[in-house]
């Protein structure tokens, strides 16, 4: 309900309560005595005033309280009253959530290193959408382990909303690279993300290099993701397979499409193997 609607309901239901109140006055004081001995008048004249000085402290007052307690209450067998508190506090993070990610793309292009390695060059994208009825803040990022040999290039947002597009690339990405023990992370500014009514395109893109110790990748959801393809490029001799938390709709080995939701934490593992001998150059 938009503001102008609910002021002009309380408008309307205040006017009633005041013309009840007036009502009980006028039948009470305002006619001849006789018209106010008699029995039935003065009862209706009190049921308007009682009517209205309820309607405007204790019943309002009370039908919010009520709403709210039996709303909080509810809430709690809508996400399972008996379940441990820890999935409870999971749904309720759900329920909460206003951002989703739509329309995510995984393009991988593999090659060999000179020394034998599974270089992975990745190129990400999503759409970000703001499902609620206000602006958002929202930072895109990326988190490494150290043995991936991570190598971050690019992190963007394309989008007609100026005061979100931005472009990081080069020292301006390095500056904002860091080291949390066995974890390299980088964080984009924060951006405001308008409502979807607005009509507005969020598009993010991201771009780095990997070259794990270990022959797979593994790409956790960091929020609800709807739509996901991964698209892989290979090199002859290299075998590649994708193993997700989510039944594909497509998965013809280098081309994998899936249109059922990733939630935060779920995850997919581009897997790989040699299939033939390594070219002289990978085996020196």
């Amino acid at each position: 309900m938009s503001i102008k609607q609910e002021l002009k309901r309380s408008w309307r239901f205040y006017t009633v309560c005041t013309l009840l109140i007036v009502s009980g006055i006028v039948v009470i004081w305002g006619y001849p005595n006789e018209w106010r001995q008699h029995e039935l008048a003065v009862a209706v004249a009190h049921a308007l005033l009682i009517a209205g000085i309820l309607a405007l402290t204790v019943d309002r007052f009370v039908k919010e309280r009520v709403l709210k307690e039996v709303t909080t209450d509810v809430s709690k067998y809508l996400i399972g009253y008996a379940l441990p508190k820890e999935i409870q506090d999971r749904i309720h993070d759900v329920m909460g959530t206003a951002l989703v990610r739509h329309n995510y793309e995984h393009r991988y292009r593999l090659s060999f290193t000179g020394s034998g390695d599974v270089r992975a060059d990745v190129q990400l994208e999503w759409d970000v959408v703001n499902y609620s009825s206000t602006p958002r803040e929202y930072s895109a990022r990326l988190h490494f382990d150290r043995n991936e040999r991570p190598e971050i290039l690019e992190i963007s947002c394309y989008t007609p909303d100026n005061n979100a597009a931005f472009t990081l690339t080069g020292d301006e990405l390095r500056k904002r690279l860091e080291n949390e023990g066995d974890c390299i992370k980088a964080d984009a500014k924060p951006i405001w993300i308008l409502p979807r009514s607005a009509g507005i395109r969020y598009r993010i893109f991201e771009r780095y290099s990997v070259t794990p110790s270990v022959p797979l990748n593994i790409n956790a959801m960091g929020m609800p993701t709807i739509g996901v393809l991964i698209l892989v490029e290979r090199p002859e001799g290299l075998q590649t397979r994708i193993e997700a938390m989510a039944k594909a709709t497509i998965d013809k080995g280098d081309r994998w499409e899936c249109s059922q939701l990733f939630m935060p934490g779920e995850h997919f593992t581009l897997k790989w193997e040699c299939t033939q001998a390594l070219p002289e150059a990978g085996r020196r």
